[in-house]
């Protein structure tokens, strides 16, 4: 990894935001560990604390230690192979715009072959935004920035790595980031309002995103373009996005593990109000999803193409206007083990719409065993299933029970099957 900081350092303490800085300028050996003052504000003044060329900068805190951007730029800019630790401080009101250069990262930026540690921090009220005008990142505009902003792809930017309004709090593009015991709130962007990572690796361990938005996607984390994300004890609440992954949108062959963790009251105005998955490789293991919401399909997991396998998940109370209230497979390659589906619901009372209240499967395969999908609902066809169309389903030693279907017309109070569709059942139950 490239976090090597010598144990052996001289550790300054830094009174100072000009002592920070011009210490970091000034550095004259490949690594430097610097100790901020207690209870002391250290404000940038427009111009963000850059790391580069191989130079490895650790900075502690202590009790009341803040660095503040105060909104007038990003806090640190991490390129060239440099490496940024931090520890034990508050982060604040960093912003990425129009006139910073590209790369998103209201709080932090990491460049390729660059790193990012973060250990006991706090990122607050950081923002990517696409010019000095604000006013979108509130949560009343997104809808608008999302319609303003179309011709954007959150793959692209004009440099195929993102554009300067992705990743609201930190911004990898082919770097490392790990963050430890930190936490993430009230961040902002078009895509990935908490983190956005372009290729390289992210790490996170015992850490909260709270309160994160996107206009776009990525309520909280965006993981892209072949990116290998392990997520572990984390918590995501409270996130959303104008369009896809109100928590973790994951594309383009980004791999992730997420385990031991819980998302919560997400909301996505396109797919996947928890987890939205395009051509990806994700296992989720030991991880509820709860009361996560979308106004498209998959309430809780959406998924098109690539392969998601998943162990002691539990899907409670999520819902989807459209198909698949707890799941929504598209084409995709799944696999279940012990996983609960409670009281998950698909379509919208009076429209006619919403197949699948705990599970929509379109193409593709899924294999589940000790699966139990219990009081979920659909407006439409299968209470608790839905099996449309190419799609295989393979259920071993599994429930469907308690569920059912609200329009007079609806099929499959418990499971319905397409006729080009295929159910399989071994030591399962499907109960009214």
């Amino acid at each position: 990894m490239l976090f090597v900081i010598a144990l052996a350092l001289t550790t300054y303490e830094i009174f100072s935001v000009n002592e920070l800085r011009d210490s970091i300028q000034r550095a004259n050996t490949s690594t430097l560990s610097l100790l901020l003052a207690e209870h002391a504000t250290y404000r940038l003044g427009g111009s963000p604390l850059v790391i580069d060329g191989r130079l490895r900068v650790q900075i502690s805190g202590r009790e009341g230690t803040v660095v503040d951007a105060a909104g007038l730029s990003r806090a640190f800019i991490v390129a060239g192979g440099g490496s940024l630790e931090l520890r034990s401080l508050s982060v604040i009101r960093g912003v990425a715009n129009a006139s910073d250069t590209d790369g998103g990262g209201g709080c932090v930026v990491v460049r390729p072959d660059s790193a990012l540690r973060a250990t006991d921090v706090l990122f607050s009220e950081c923002a990517a935004v696409t010019n000095q005008e604000r006013g979108w990142m509130a949560a009343a505009g997104h809808t608008m920035a999302r319609n303003a902003l179309a011709d954007f792809n959150i793959r692209g930017g004009a440099d195929g790595g993102g554009t300067d309004a992705q990743g609201g709090a930190i911004a990898s593009h082919g770097g490392t980031i790990w963050l430890e015991g930190c936490t993430l709130r009230n961040a902002s962007a078009l895509d990935g309002g908490a983190i956005f990572v372009w290729g390289g690796s992210l790490l996170i361990e015992h850490s909260r995103f709270l309160d994160s938005s996107a206009a776009r996607e990525a309520g909280c984390i965006a993981i892209l373009e072949g990116a290998a994300a392990d997520v572990r004890n984390a918590t995501l609440r409270g996130c959303s996005a104008g369009g896809d992954g109100g928590g973790i949108f994951a594309a383009d062959g980004a791999q992730m593990v997420l385990a031991d963790s819980f998302v919560e009251e997400c909301t996505a105005e396109g797919s996947g109000g928890a987890l939205a998955l395009d051509g990806a490789f994700v296992e989720v293991h030991r991880s509820e999803l709860r009361a996560c919401m979308a106004l498209e399909s998959g309430g809780g997991v959406w998924a098109f193409s690539g392969m998601v396998s998943a162990s002691d998940l539990r899907l409670q109370g999520c819902g989807a206007e459209e198909d698949g209230g707890g799941m929504y497979l598209l084409h995709a390659s799944a696999r279940l083990l012990r996983t609960n589906i409670e009281g998950c619901a698909a379509g919208r009372s009076g429209d006619g719409d919403g197949d699948g209240g705990g599970l929509a499967v379109h193409g593709g395969t899924l294999t589940a065993s000790e699966v139990r999908v219990v009081r979920c609902s659909s407006v439409r066809d299968g209470g608790g299933m839905h099996i449309g169309s190419g799609a295989l389903v393979v259920l071993t030693a599994s429930l469907v029970q308690e569920c059912q279907v609200y329009l007079v017309r609806g099929r499959g109070s418990a499971v319905f099957v397409d006729r080009a569709g295929a159910l399989e059942l071994a030591n399962s139950s499907i109960l009214r």
